[in-house]
């Protein structure tokens, strides 16, 4: 009687006990503003090409969206997007765990780390697919026959993710062995893709990043200050574990932030030290650097999805440079990567247990509550794009501003638009909306309770009074995420 080869068992024992923790989180996760978005459009455009249409204004090339397009034939629920995600995510684990070179204590550590598991794994994203496309193609060029063809594949549907897969897509050509001749077909193939997400991701000139740019901004001392930080968040995303609302936080920022940008520029350099002698490993990885840097400038924030490409880009390096680091060998890198690992694992559980006990955005139970009410047909009102994780469970929602779509529209985000949100009062703005709706109540939902000291409230519109008066609903304040909370009113309105 012959036994399987333990070693060769773990990796699959490691993936496949991933696919289950990743499973049972998917199954508690509820979606959020950004998650829902990605799933209205393509579930509520008509044809594959009015949803190309409406993604103009993403920024981000639309792959993702193509495939949950097609995913909606199947159902129209939330849960075949997660199903989805989850398979993206499992199929990366498989690779990094049953192809990859590193030593079993990483394979570990690795899957259940925060971005593998949480960022990357339970928020269903474009982020994920990216990665997976990565992983193929360090995968094939490792392989002592590796297919140019499929080199190529892969790298035109990974400049098809996102923006920042783009640019990882361009510095990974570093790593193709480009033999005379070469084929031309899958180098077409390549170029086309190239083509294509550049279309994609060149906003139309109405586009708010490109009205609101700030340049002084961008480059001041202040946001510098700020950029500095993505190393350690991308390598050390531990949360600050005393506050409810702990995503996007770090824990070693509350402490010191004086400390936590000279970690930071600490874990800039190190990896410069270690791929020293790759030189096109440096340049990937600070590209990929750069690139985030750029775009966390752009957008005006810092953001833990966009840092984990640099994480993610250290792993790929990892893989693709294994045998010339020698990482059994190397001291310094093995205790660094172990210490990321650790403290990545530590990031992982925190977020997965939190998720687990409190619920990521109330969206599923402010729907579920709404679904149980008598009286169907009263208009539901929704604070426009901060709703959009209702729709994904409640699809009669309307939004003032356009009320016969169920996705916000970046494009609305205009100068006067934001100056008209600033000035007009809310009240003003809420009956100028509900008007339309002919009818004598509605179900209010905002994100912030309101004032209701005073018991009713007078405004006017195109010469005629009206008094608004709200009676409370129960409320759905347990949320992690902020903005994710949800305070439900009974509004009626009374012609004086």
């Amino acid at each position: 009687m012959t036994f399987p080869n333990t070693k060769k068992l773990i990796p699959h024992i490691i993936w496949l006990l991933y696919a289950i923790v990743l499973g049972l989180g998917l199954g508690h996760h509820e979606l959020w503003m950004d998650e829902a978005h990605h799933w209205l459009v393509p579930r509520d455009s008509a044809t594959l090409w009015e949803m190309l249409q409406s993604l103009r204004y993403e920024g981000h090339p639309g792959l993702w969206n193509v495939l949950l397009y097609f995913s909606t034939f199947f159902s129209e629920q939330v849960w075949i997007m997660q199903f989805l995600h989850g398979w993206i995510a499992v199929l990366s684990i498989y690779l990094l765990t049953v192809h990859s070179p590193f030593p079993q204590w990483v394979k570990w550590l690795m899957p259940f780390g925060y971005f593998m598991l949480f960022e990357y794994g339970m928020i269903s994203r474009n982020y994920a697919l990216a990665f997976l496309l990565a992983f193929l193609f360090v995968w094939e060029v490792k392989k002592e026959n590796g297919s140019f063809r499929w080199l190529m594949i892969y790298l035109a549907l990974l400049a098809n993710t996102h923006l920042l897969g783009f640019c990882l897509s361009l510095l990974l050509c570093f790593y193709v062995k480009w033999e005379k001749p070469i084929l031309r077909w899958p180098l077409l193939i390549y170029l086309a893709g190239l083509v294509l997400a550049t279309l994609q991701i060149i906003p139309p000139g109405d586009h708010p990043m490109v009205t609101g740019l700030d340049w002084g901004k961008m480059t001041s001392w202040s946001t510098i200050k700020q950029l500095v930080l993505v190393f350690q968040e991308a390598f050390w995303p531990l949360h600050d574990f005393n506050r409810h609302h702990f995503w996007h936080t770090n824990w070693l920022e509350v402490q010191s932030l004086d400390f936590a940008r000279w970690i930071s520029l600490g874990m800039a350099l190190l990896p410069l030290w270690f791929f020293r002698k790759q030189g096109r490993a440096v340049l990937l990885f600070y590209g990929v650097a750069g690139g985030v840097i750029l775009l966390s400038a752009l957008r005006g924030v810092n953001y833990e999805r966009f840092h984990g490409f640099i994480y993610v880009a250290f792993l790929l390096l990892l893989w693709l440079e294994y045998s010339n680091l020698k990482l059994a060998q190397n001291r310094s890198l093995s205790i660094f990567v172990g210490l990321v690992l650790s403290i990545q694992l530590l990031g992982g559980v925190h977020a997965y247990y939190q998720d687990w006990k409190y619920p990521f955005s109330e969206s599923r139970r402010t729907a579920a509550y709404l679904q149980s009410l008598e009286d169907p047909s009263i208009p539901i009102i929704g604070g426009y794009c901060f709703g959009e994780a209702l729709q994904a469970y409640l699809p009669r929602l309307q939004y003032p501003e356009h009320p016969e779509e169920s996705f916000c529209r970046w494009e609305i985000f205009s100068p006067e638009y934001l100056q008209e949100l600033t000035t007009e009062d809310y009240y003003t703005r809420l009956l100028r909306y509900f008007l339309p709706l002919n009818a004598p109540k509605a179900i209010l939902i905002n994100h912030q309770p309101l004032d209701l000291s005073t018991p009713s409230i007078l405004r006017q519109h195109e010469g005629s009074d009206y008094e608004l008066q709200f009676t409370p609903l129960p409320n759905f304040t347990d949320n992690l995420k902020q903005m994710e909370a949800f305070y439900l009113y009974e509004l009626d309105l009374i012609v004086r």
